[in-house]
């Protein structure tokens, strides 16, 4: 399990909601971002997954350019993309390519798919 999306609290693993809640925040404010956290989480995570299974192989900048991601900061996409990788849904490619401003950028694929 990736350790910086969980938090252990009394022996027990819960969605990691830094940033989203204080320390002395009500209980119903930390299950509520436990509920965000999770939801966002795997809901973002199968958008990505759908979007390498349409697109195929693709770099981070191609992947958060996508219409379905727009409404998202660039580090959520990138962030969901790094969690699919840690979780071997996602591969490194063995090729990179140039983004828009001609910096060299890894690409990533579906592992079935990867070169």
């Amino acid at each position: 399990m990736n350790e910086d999306l969980f938090v252990e609290i009394a022996g027990k693993l819960y969605p990691n909601t830094k940033g989203m809640v204080r320390r002395n925040d009500p209980n119903t404010s930390h299950e509520a971002a436990q509920g965000v956290v999770r939801r966002n989480i795997s809901n973002l995570q199968r958008e990505v997954m759908e979007a390498f299974e349409a697109k195929g192989p693709m770099t981070d900048s191609e992947l958060e350019e996508l219409p379905q991601f727009v409404r998202y900061a660039y580090s959520t996409v990138r962030k969901r993309r790094t969690e699919l990788y840690q979780k071997g849904e996602l591969v490194m490619c063995d090729f990179e390519r140039a983004n828009k401003y001609g910096s060299t950028m890894k690409v990533w694929d579906l592992p079935h798919e990867a070169q």
